[in-house]
């Protein structure tokens, strides 16, 4: 979708998070890679982004309960590698972990297929400074279908994993359309992602517009069923984005639950 580029991406995420892999995934307005590993490749010919995850605490200093650190790039022949690692500590609970994903594309006339399979490991649920902690792999697989701006996905990250991870496992699906002309001044994406488990739905609803390749503002209205240690039912989640350099971008969001 985003081709040939070198991109560099600082982002500060203001937000309550929950458990490591619920906390990874609920921020994926900066990084789809999170949900489906099509996306493996997307981001350019290179790039690397660092995200930091801020939860208020009444004081001008915030609390950092998440961090993560993703590098992503092209290969040969429409296919793509990433790799992700992420940290989240909430209270006397800390948790890791680190996933490869790799997609291959091809074309069908007009249409681009690309599919996807990751595979990582969690350090599930350490206590702080207790030596105690369980290794837990898992293994998952996304596809993409893209026609003239239309986009389709549907991706399980954790479709195979060990039971010693705690979090929710849904199936994303994802339908959307992307307007991004040629000597245009304005270029958006507008999609819905719906994600199922244990016979509970989570809706979606996101869009971003960026003027001049420059600035992006992206607004997301998100339905909270599945994660049940959220506060609210809904969540509205703004971002801004803002291209400092040819491969430099920074950006903040916010996520009042």
């Amino acid at each position: 979708m985003e081709k040939n580029r070198i991109l560099t991406t600082v982002l500060l995420l203001v937000s309550f998070c929950t458990f490591a892999q619920d906390g990874l995934v609920k921020q994926y307005q900066f990084n789809q890679l999170s949900y489906n590993p099509a996306y493996a490749g997307e981001n350019g010919i290179f790039s690397v982004k660092t995200l930091l995850g801020q939860q208020f605490n009444g004081t001008l200093r915030p609390n950092q309960v998440n961090q993560m650190l993703v590098i992503d790039g092209q290969l040969f022949n429409q296919s793509g590698i990433a790799f992700q690692a992420f940290r989240s500590n909430i209270g006397n609970v800390l948790s890791r972990g680190f996933l490869t994903s790799y997609s291959k594309g091809f074309e069908l006339g007009e249409v681009s297929v690309k599919a996807g399979i990751d595979a990582g490991l969690m350090i599930n649920n350490q206590i702080v400074l207790s030596a105690n902690s369980q290794i837990a792999p898992f293994l998952g697989a996304g596809g993409l279908v893209m026609y003239k701006g239309l986009f389709a996905g549907i991706s399980k990250p954790m479709a195979v994993a060990s039971k010693k991870i705690v979090d929710s496992k849904p199936v994303y699906f994802q339908l959307g359309y992307i307007h991004s002309p040629e000597n245009s001044l304005f270029h958006f994406n507008i999609n819905a992602l719906l994600y199922n488990f244990s016979n509970q739905n989570n809706i979606d609803l996101n869009t971003k517009f960026w003027y001049n390749q420059r600035v992006g503002l992206g607004l997301s209205l998100r339905k909270n069923n599945i994660y049940r240690n959220f506060e609210k039912t809904w969540s509205l989640i703004p971002s801004v984005e803002y291209k400092m350099y040819k491969s430099v971008h920074v950006g903040i969001s916010y996520d009042n639950n």
